[in-house]
């Protein structure tokens, strides 16, 4: 995953992802500006180091706005003729130097309209891969084991869609899966993921708080 997007002029890029950027930088800037303590806090208390947010460019977006669709580049309709951008953490997914999509994550999560629906694919390949549902905890998992795993969080908690080529690549090159539960989790397994084929062994693990994960994986890591 990269962390920086390049300097290529922004009239060549969509406007969706002119605007996405704009948005992104200006969440940056409130993340880490005045009166960001409570953010701050609840990052640390969900595991989460400074320096990783900062090189993932996390924002916040300190108030919940709605914005003109059509000034993003995508077609208002009747049943949301406004873009809404609610209060939260602001997530960009970053692939080769290109803002792909941005999650926004407070009591739920979402996936700003007119972004990729792909999921997030971090890391290069690896021999055990963790699926995430959770964005917060996918990103938390990486941050720790980010050197010894990959991990992919699908495109969302109500997402329907397939995994793409991407992270089929890493599937099918993994000896293990580890597909994470919430022990909240009603449903086995989460939507997005029923049809995971590959060679390797599955291995479903449940757990309560974020921390639990890197823990979780550190057997199937060193064996």
């Amino acid at each position: 995953m990269e962390h920086n997007t390049n300097k290529t002029d922004n009239r060549e890029r969509p406007l969706w992802e002119q605007r996405a950027m704009a948005f992104v930088t200006r969440s940056f800037r409130q993340l880490w500006g005045k009166n960001n303590e409570e953010m701050l806090a609840w990052l640390f208390n969900q595991g989460l180091s400074n320096p990783f947010v900062r090189t993932q460019l996390w924002g916040w977006n300190k108030h919940g706005q709605a914005r003109n669709p059509a000034l993003w580049g995508i077609e208002p309709t009747d049943d949301t003729p406004a873009l809404v951008l609610p209060q939260g953490i602001v997530v960009p997914y970053i692939v080769d130097k290109r803002l792909r999509k941005i999650t926004i994550v407070n009591n739920e999560t979402m996936e700003v309209p007119g972004g990729s629906h792909e999921p997030m694919v971090l890391g290069n390949q690896f021999k055990v891969i963790a699926l995430v549902p959770d964005c917060v905890d996918g990103l938390f998992l990486f941050q720790e084991k980010g050197e010894q795993l990959g991990v992919i969080i699908p495109c969302g908690p109500a997402a329907k869609e397939p995994l793409d080529a991407a992270a089929e690549k890493m599937l099918s090159n993994a000896c293990t899966v580890l597909v994470f539960y919430k022990d909240s989790d009603r449903e086995l397994p989460p939507p997005g993921q029923r049809e995971i084929k590959y060679s390797g062994q599955t291995v479903a693990l449940r757990y309560g708080h974020t921390r639990e994960l890197p823990g979780l994986c550190d057997p199937f890591i060193k064996a």
